[in-house]
């Protein structure tokens, strides 16, 4: 193997630039090797990413079976197809709505295991107050009635005060020279029956919680396994359509809720401008639109008669808008332009309104 010497920093610093200089003429679009033109037209080109948000992964769902039922057996689609899709899809919308009753459920066990908490509360503050003045201040009954640490308080947590309610239950059945009871007043009853019934209510609310829970958190694993499962449909459908191959300007794409993989990258045209005026003097102006392909936010172009510049609103996340403090008796042109992270896409069509 042959070895290069440099007689000097200076030899080795300009070897080291020449091969650089012969590296960069070498590169795509280097000086000595212009870029690919097909590169060039890719770098730009729409994605087709698999949205993550369920109601995209939704809706781009029902477009794609929707194009596979329509067009799958022409363009022989064997993986992927409307039967597959539909399966997919029903299983996520079982599944959502499994985990969605049991989000019902559960919010339903937390308001009982709530409402049995909050009368645990009232009988605790109830016996302190009604047995203070036989008890006087902190001492071994206080302790025996499970009042700790020389605190005479209810507890701050929901275990602690299930917990005592059981102790108060057992005090006043070994005690009942401490029950109160007024035939007038049940409400300011103080007696064994009444700790017995609060904590098994507790106890019973505070089970019924935790398996409500329990299986929330299960439903909720399986729908997300679900829309995992649709969403690895939806990129084996696409993957399928580019290898049979669909050409990436055939307008067969949409037909299955994707974009041409030889669109721009940047934004769709919104359409079905939509004005409105709000109250009167207030200059408020309510647009809608048609979400546009690709589109990640939109932005509000009006031009007003006599300025030299349109002005710009926005960004704006969703397909609808509320503009305030606008000039009041001339026409307004409004357009919408679409973004992502690429950048603006051409304007809507114009609108034009009148706010008086």
């Amino acid at each position: 193997m042959e070895t290069t010497r440099f007689q000097s920093i200076a030899t080795f610093s300009h070897r080291c630039a020449e091969w650089r200089s012969c590296f960069q003429k070498h590169q795509p679009g280097g000086p000595g090797n212009p870029l690919d033109p097909h590169l060039e037209n890719t770098r730009h080109m729409a994605s087709n990413e698999i949205p993550t948000k369920f109601s995209d992964v939704v809706a781009l769902a029902e477009d794609a079976a929707d194009g596979a039922v329509t067009h799958g057996t022409a363009l022989g689609l064997k993986q992927n197809t409307g039967v597959t899709i539909n399966a997919d899809l029903g299983s996520l919308n079982d599944a959502d709505e499994a985990a969605s009753l049991a989000r019902s459920s559960k919010a339903a066990a937390s308001s009982a295991r709530q409402t049995a908490d909050s009368n645990a509360k009232s009988a605790i503050s109830r016996f302190i107050l009604m047995e203070r003045p036989r008890l006087g201040g902190w001492g071994p009954l206080w302790l025996e009635a499970g009042f700790p640490n020389g605190s005479i308080r209810v507890p701050g947590t929901v275990d602690d005060r299930f917990i005592l309610v059981g102790k108060l239950k057992t005090f006043l059945h070994n005690h009942p020279e401490l029950v109160i009871t007024d035939p007038a007043r049940p409400d300011l009853d103080v007696t064994e029956a009444v700790f017995t019934t609060l904590h098994t209510a507790l106890n019973t609310t505070r089970a019924a919680l935790n398996e409500a829970t329990a299986a929330s958190a299960t439903a909720t694993v399986e729908r997300d396994a679900a829309l995992e499962a649709l969403r690895r449909r939806l990129s084996g459908l696409r993957d399928e359509l580019m290898q049979i191959p669909l050409p990436g300007d055939s307008p067969l794409w949409y037909a299955f809720g994707f974009n041409r993989p030889d669109d721009p990258a940047t934004p769709g045209i919104p359409d079905s401008l939509s004005l409105a005026a709000g109250a009167a003097g207030t200059g408020t102006l309510i647009a809608d639109w048609a979400r546009a392909r690709r589109a990640t936010g939109y932005r509000v172009k009006i031009q007003v008669p006599g300025e030299p510049e349109p002005r710009l609103h926005g960004l704006f996340p969703d397909d609808q808008t509320t503009l305030t403090d606008l000039p009041l008796g001339v026409l307004l042109t409004v357009t919408i332009i679409a973004h992502n992270a690429s950048g603006d896409g051409p304007e809507s069509s114009p609108g034009t309104i009148t706010l008086s």
